[in-house]
Protein backbone atom coordinates (compact mmCIF):
# COMPACT_ATOMS: atom_id res chain seq x y z
CA UNK A 1 0.00 0.00 0.00
CA UNK A 2 1.13 3.77 0.09
CA UNK A 3 2.85 3.25 3.72
CA UNK A 4 5.03 0.75 2.18
CA UNK A 5 3.46 -1.92 4.94
CA UNK A 6 2.52 -4.55 2.30
CA UNK A 7 4.21 -6.24 -0.73
CA UNK A 8 3.77 -9.16 -2.25
CA UNK A 9 6.43 -11.81 -1.70
CA UNK A 10 7.82 -12.10 -5.40
CA UNK A 11 8.50 -7.95 -4.88
CA UNK A 12 10.58 -8.33 -2.18
CA UNK A 13 12.29 -11.44 -3.10
CA UNK A 14 12.71 -9.34 -6.29
CA UNK A 15 14.31 -6.45 -4.54
CA UNK A 16 17.10 -9.84 -2.77
CA UNK A 17 17.86 -10.36 -6.12
CA UNK A 18 18.16 -7.35 -7.40
CA UNK A 19 20.65 -6.59 -3.38
CA UNK A 20 22.56 -9.68 -4.33
CA UNK A 21 24.55 -8.68 -7.40
CA UNK A 22 25.70 -5.31 -5.63
CA UNK A 23 26.91 -7.57 -1.68
CA UNK A 24 30.29 -6.76 -2.48
CA UNK A 25 29.79 -2.86 -3.48
CA UNK A 26 29.26 -0.51 -0.31
CA UNK A 27 25.13 0.78 -0.44
CA UNK A 28 23.97 3.62 -2.77
CA UNK A 29 22.30 6.07 -1.12
CA UNK A 30 19.11 5.09 -3.45
CA UNK A 31 19.67 1.06 -1.96
CA UNK A 32 19.59 2.60 1.14
CA UNK A 33 16.75 4.03 0.89
CA UNK A 34 15.19 1.34 -0.82
CA UNK A 35 16.19 -0.86 2.36
CA UNK A 36 14.80 1.40 4.61
CA UNK A 37 11.35 1.28 2.99
CA UNK A 38 11.87 -2.45 2.36
CA UNK A 39 11.94 -3.41 6.02
CA UNK A 40 8.95 -1.26 7.19
CA UNK A 41 7.17 -3.57 4.62
CA UNK A 42 4.99 -6.99 6.36
CA UNK A 43 5.97 -9.08 3.44
CA UNK A 44 9.81 -7.99 3.91
CA UNK A 45 9.87 -8.66 7.40
CA UNK A 46 8.67 -12.36 6.52
CA UNK A 47 11.29 -13.06 4.27
CA UNK A 48 14.20 -11.30 7.10
CA UNK A 49 12.45 -13.39 9.86
CA UNK A 50 12.79 -16.42 7.68
CA UNK A 51 16.86 -15.89 6.46
CA UNK A 52 17.47 -14.56 10.31
CA UNK A 53 15.62 -17.77 11.73
CA UNK A 54 17.81 -19.53 9.39
CA UNK A 55 21.20 -17.20 10.15
CA UNK A 56 22.62 -19.71 13.02
CA UNK A 57 21.49 -23.25 12.37
CA UNK A 58 19.51 -25.48 10.11
CA UNK A 59 16.05 -25.50 11.04
CA UNK A 60 13.29 -27.90 9.87
CA UNK A 61 9.97 -26.94 7.75
CA UNK A 62 8.19 -28.00 11.08
CA UNK A 63 10.21 -25.42 13.28
CA UNK A 64 10.45 -22.76 10.53
CA UNK A 65 6.89 -22.46 10.33
CA UNK A 66 6.48 -22.29 14.46
CA UNK A 67 8.99 -19.99 14.60
CA UNK A 68 7.91 -17.61 11.52
CA UNK A 69 4.71 -17.63 13.40
CA UNK A 70 3.17 -18.76 9.91
CA UNK A 71 -0.46 -20.29 9.66
CA UNK A 72 -0.40 -22.20 6.75
CA UNK A 73 2.93 -23.90 5.43
CA UNK A 74 1.65 -24.57 2.06
CA UNK A 75 1.58 -20.97 1.69
CA UNK A 76 4.39 -20.19 3.80
CA UNK A 77 6.80 -23.09 1.31
CA UNK A 78 5.30 -21.28 -1.89
CA UNK A 79 5.76 -17.86 -0.94
CA UNK A 80 8.83 -17.79 0.85
CA UNK A 81 10.83 -21.03 0.75
CA UNK A 82 10.34 -21.66 -2.52
CA UNK A 83 11.71 -18.48 -3.84
CA UNK A 84 14.28 -18.42 -1.67
CA UNK A 85 15.61 -21.88 -2.87
CA UNK A 86 15.06 -20.50 -6.21
CA UNK A 87 17.02 -17.39 -5.72
CA UNK A 88 19.92 -19.71 -3.52
CA UNK A 89 19.34 -18.01 -0.46
CA UNK A 90 18.21 -21.03 1.25
CA UNK A 91 19.30 -24.35 0.88
CA UNK A 92 18.58 -27.90 1.74
CA UNK A 93 20.20 -30.19 3.92
CA UNK A 94 19.34 -33.16 1.31
CA UNK A 95 18.56 -31.33 -1.74
CA UNK A 96 18.67 -34.76 -3.84
CA UNK A 97 16.13 -35.87 -1.59
CA UNK A 98 13.50 -33.26 -0.13
CA UNK A 99 11.27 -35.38 1.94
CA UNK A 100 14.12 -36.48 3.50
CA UNK A 101 13.13 -36.98 6.77
CA UNK A 102 16.01 -35.20 8.64
CA UNK A 103 15.55 -32.39 5.84
CA UNK A 104 16.21 -29.01 7.08
CA UNK A 105 16.83 -25.27 5.65
CA UNK A 106 19.80 -23.28 6.08
CA UNK A 107 21.52 -19.55 4.51
CA UNK A 108 23.81 -20.36 1.93
CA UNK A 109 26.75 -17.88 1.77
CA UNK A 110 25.03 -15.38 -0.68
CA UNK A 111 22.14 -15.57 2.18
CA UNK A 112 24.47 -15.17 4.61
CA UNK A 113 26.27 -11.62 2.68
CA UNK A 114 22.65 -10.52 1.95
CA UNK A 115 21.46 -10.69 5.44
CA UNK A 116 25.12 -9.37 6.41
CA UNK A 117 25.06 -6.41 4.01
CA UNK A 118 21.19 -5.55 5.22
CA UNK A 119 22.39 -5.61 9.23
CA UNK A 120 24.88 -3.77 8.51
CA UNK A 121 23.10 -0.16 8.43
CA UNK A 122 20.01 -1.63 10.64
CA UNK A 123 19.79 -3.18 14.01
CA UNK A 124 18.48 -7.09 13.98
CA UNK A 125 14.69 -7.73 13.70
CA UNK A 126 13.42 -9.38 16.92
CA UNK A 127 11.96 -12.24 16.07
Amino acid sequence: DKNGTTDSPERILTFCLFLVPTLSQPLSQPTVKAINLWKKNKSSLSVLNVLQLLSATAVSMKDLVEQAEQTNRTRFVNNYIKPLLELELIQMKYPENPHHHAQKYMLTEIGKMLLEKININFPPLSI
